[in-house]
């Protein structure tokens, strides 16, 4: 192009712009009204004879300087991301990952993936969850761990943090970056389903396992982004609100894996800061729960082990020593509900590692003579804050007073005694000295203690006037199953040893009496199956069917009289019912099933669903707990904790 044309171009008449609208005057502009613009004053000031001003020029849009400081501090946070995943992670391919509507650069192997311990079938869970939100039951959209490859976003993926529905929602965005922290890409559940988790939760299962003060957690969960409960306390919480839910059962697998997925990566960041808190070890002692509830007992085993060693590291075995020589882990409280609050962390550890004990027959970590932490307080003052002081636990055992979740312990104490006493005896015991032998002085001891804790049980655990109680319905049947485990070993010893008749027909009187009172609360509670969820309430109604085959076992040509029967019936049919809901129940319901078998009772005992439990759990191997084994059961085998595949030089197929 000429110079010329150039010139020609210029010199060409430019199109003129657009004219401006004019401006509204202040009056209108601030109450939203459309002003006509009339000089010197508009219609409606005119009107209302107010003071018409018109701006002198337009207001320049200002940049919000906290937007900018909070996009900044994003940025260099998703940098230092990039840059620790880097260091780690130098061969894995480069992936783009959208977080909160943005894409960024992470590190992603698919072999990290894998290890997260979270698959895709896991999320097939949600696929088939009826009754849920289509935004949250979504194909391919929620809790997938979706990588974008290639700089190329899916279509929908921009909601993978900013659901569609799900903005309003508590909880349903990522404030804190937990999630971003483990290159996790999940929505957490809507609202209403943790809503309804959060109390299936503290309504179901927190009277068995009150470690975590709801106000406090609720507050924390609700309030500031920076003192939100950990991702692994919140997935363990929500996995046990499923667990057996009529409507969220199905996913309760699925929040587990997360939660131990999220407790075992904390254990890897940094020095440990990240897990020794009281929320990690709450967050162990649930999982060990739920995993014993799954009948998973050699995981449970070990995570009760990990809870264990956790609330001996945070020295909560030792609040109440009068000189603490040891350094400390954690500060002061910053009042009496959370100095409560850690008595309770410690105590269910204490619970779940000497059930894990009684189960197995495997040493306890938590010694009892070592504890210098009172027993927890009453419900009522742990949950108004007002300050109680409790008793220890041996003070306990001797017969001073107490309440609440205490009575859960000592039922916990107690087994673990009995099984010490019935499953490590030495020769040096000599149980046919039924005077100065070191079994029945043991014996006599153990029974003092029961009959000492019956005559001092608490006015609020007393059965019936308390029978709509969890918590009083759970201690008297573990009472009894007490009695029953103590005096099934007394038995054995004196018709071994041919002992004198007058032991062998007390305690053959209080077997008897401990059944019936067994089956009189299973009659007045069959309707709640939820009480039976806890192993401790299966296994005590196990015990009692364990009396009835045993006075039938007695007298095989005549068998039981019809009020005997007829309470065995109502337990075994109790027991049926409870086993379609709860796996635990349904071990010990094979159980009781061989044992009638087995022990040549089947024509004396008739069952109609007897063949149909007997085969449940594979027939020879048994599922029960080494506490509830007796004369009666041992005609089945232990399962080991690798089943099929010990003995290690002949495995079974």
């Amino acid at each position: 192009m000429s110079a010329a044309d150039d010139k020609a171009q210029l010199d060409a008449p430019q199109p003129s712009s657009k004219p401006k609208k004019p401006l509204s005057c202040l009056s209108c502009k601030v109450r939203k009204l459309k002003c006509d613009h009339e000089r010197p004053a508009c219609t409606r000031c005119a009107k209302t004879n107010s003071e018409c001003i018109y701006p002198e020029a337009r207001r320049k849009p200002k940049l919000l300087q906290s937007n900018v400081k909070e996009l900044e501090a994003r940025i260099a946070q998703v940098e230092g991301y990039l840059k620790e995943a880097g260091q780690s992670r130098p061969d894995t391919t480069s992936k783009d990952i959208l977080v909160g509507g943005l894409v960024s650069e992470d590190c992603v192997s698919g072999k990290d993936q894998q290890s997260n311990g979270i698959t895709w079938e896991d999320d097939a869970a949600f696929q088939n969850l009826n009754g849920l939100p289509s935004t949250f039951a979504g194909e391919d959209q929620l809790f997938s761990h979706d990588v974008v490859e290639d700089n190329e976003a899916p279509e929908g993926a921009q909601l993978l943090f900013g659901l569609a529905g799900l903005d309003n929602y508590a909880g349903a965005s990522f404030e804190s970056g937990q999630l971003i922290d483990l290159g996790m890409s999940e929505a957490l559940p809507p609202s209403e389903m943790i809503e309804d988790l959060h109390t299936s939760f503290f309504s179901t299962q927190y009277h068995y396992m009150p470690a975590v003060h709801s106000g406090r957690y609720c507050k924390a969960f609700y309030g500031n982004s920076l003192n939100k409960p950990p991702m692994c306390l919140q997935y363990a919480i929500w996995a046990m609100g499923a667990l057996w839910h009529p409507k969220y059962d199905r996913i309760a697998d699925v929040f587990y894996k997360r939660a131990r997925h999220y407790v075992e990566t904390d254990e890897l960041k940094g020095d440990g800061e990240h897990f020794i808190t009281i929320a990690h070890a709450q967050t162990w002692v649930l999982i060990t729960a739920y995993e014993a509830r799954a009948m998973l007992y050699t995981r449970a085993s070990m995570s009760a082990a990990r809870g264990s060693r956790l609330v001996q590291m945070l020295a909560l075995d030792r609040i109440d020593a009068p000189d603490d020589l040891l350094p400390p882990s954690l500060g002061p409280p910053i009042d009496w509900t959370e100095l409560e609050e850690r008595r309770r962390v410690f105590w269910i550890a204490f619970s779940n590692d000497a059930q894990g004990s009684i189960a197995t027959g495997w040493n306890s970590i938590i010694r009892t003579e070592e504890i210098m932490t009172r027993l927890p307080a009453s419900e009522a003052a742990f949950a108004s804050g007002q300050e109680e002081t409790a008793p220890f636990l041996d003070e306990v055992m001797k017969g001073a007073p107490y309440s609440g979740f205490t009575g859960f312990l000592v039922i916990n104490e107690m087994l673990k005694s009995i099984m010490s006493h019935v499953h490590l005896i030495k020769s040096s015991d000599r149980p046919e000295d039924a005077i100065n032998g070191a079994f029945w002085q043991r014996h006599r001891r153990l029974d003092n203690q029961l009959s000492t804790l019956f005559l001092f049980m608490p006015e609020s655990f007393r059965l019936p006037e308390n029978i709509r109680d969890p918590l009083a319905t759970y201690i008297n049947l573990n009472f009894h199953a007490c009695v029953i485990c103590l005096h099934h070993v007394a038995l054995e010893k004196i018709e071994t040893h041919q002992l004198d008749d007058s032991l062998r027909k007390e305690c053959h009187s209080l077997l008897k009496n401990a059944a019936e009172e067994i089956a009189s609360i299973a009659k007045l509670t069959s309707h709640r199956s939820s009480l039976f969820s806890n192993p401790l309430c299966a296994f005590s109604l196990y015990c009692a069917t364990t009396v009835y085959v045993y006075l039938a076992k007695q007298d095989p040509s005549s068998g039981i009289n019809s009020k005997d029967m007829s309470n065995l019936e109502l337990i075994i049919n109790v027991m049926e019912a409870i086993s379609r809901i709860h796996l635990i129940t349904s071990a010990f319901l094979q159980q009781a099933c061989l044992d009638i078998d087995k022990n040549g009772l089947s024509s004396i005992i008739k069952l109609p669903n007897l063949y149909q439990y007997r085969d449940l759990f594979g027939g020879p191997a048994s599922s029960i707990p080494l506490m509830a084994r007796s004369p009666i059961s041992r005609h089945t085998q232990m399962s080991p904790p690798l089943p099929g595949r010990l003995p290690l030089d002949k495995p079974r197929p």
